[in-house]
């Protein structure tokens, strides 16, 4: 690509120039009206002549007004062109700038996906060696993180790690082989021991508790007949001095 060279556009300007020559006459022309007003004594014979007046007075300031404003629309005209044309080039460039960002984003992930196939042929040399990936066979989907597909890790750095875990959860699995079965299934679920033993005890304990009610519901009971009211207090006695539950009817 032939290489561009910017150098800073230039922009003409003219200073807009605005000359009121009647400034003068016209200001103390109203600063009279004004004090005249101010000094007036109002009557019923006088106030329609300060009326209009007035009403003269103010047509005009608005004339002038309208005159500023026209004025100001002209000034700002070729401004409002300049604006125009500088939003049309910064478009131009937001568009290259974002069709940029979206090839780069591209050419990334591009270059993600192939270091994730390298890593798996790397995978797959050494899954021969360990007893993980025969058992669940997407274990290299659980040892993968987005970091190890960053440019900053170089795949030496993401071989090392993946024997390191690799290593660990075989050592992780021989533990489990002496242990009951249950905690194996729990184990190919989430690749964490702690949380496969936590689990198999939780729901151990949830079995004991609901075995111990049902066990208190099925407790055997005996039905005895006492007659007279001598024994029949006598007995109530003896079950509450010993702490004996009994339903009397």
């Amino acid at each position: 690509m032939e290489e561009l060279h910017f150098s800073q556009p230039s922009v003409i300007y003219t200073a807009p120039s605005v000359s009121f020559p009647d400034f003068d006459k016209t200001l103390a022309l109203a600063e009279s009206v004004a004090d005249y007003i101010n000094g007036l004594e109002l009557t019923e014979d006088n106030i329609k002549d300060v009326k209009k007046d007035l009403a003269r007075a103010r047509k005009l300031t608005k004339a002038l007004d309208d005159e500023r404003i026209r004025i100001k629309r002209e000034i700002n005209a070729p401004l409002a062109v300049f604006e125009n044309q500088i939003k049309t080039i910064t478009g131009v460039i937001n568009e290259a700038d974002e069709k940029l960002r979206s090839k780069v984003r591209e050419a990334e992930e591009q270059e993600r996906e192939l270091k994730k196939e390298q890593l798996y042929e790397i995978w797959q040399k050494r899954a021969g060696m360990y007893e993980l990936p025969q058992m669940l066979p997407n274990a290299f989907e659980f040892w993968l993180t987005p970091q190890h597909l960053n440019k900053t890790t170089s795949l030496r750095v993401a071989e090392d790690d993946m024997v390191a875990w690799l290593e660990e959860k075989q050592k992780e699995l021989d533990t489990l082989h002496s242990m009951d079965d249950e905690y194996m299934v729990e184990y190919l679920s989430t690749l964490n021991l702690a949380e496969a033993i936590n689990a198999v005890h939780d729901r151990e304990e949830r079995y004991d508790a609901i075995n111990a009610v049902h066990a208190a519901e099925e407790e055997e009971t005996a039905v005895f007949v006492i007659t007279g009211t001598v024994n029949i207090n006598f007995t109530e006695m003896l079950l509450k001095t010993n702490n004996i539950n009994y339903t009397r009817r």
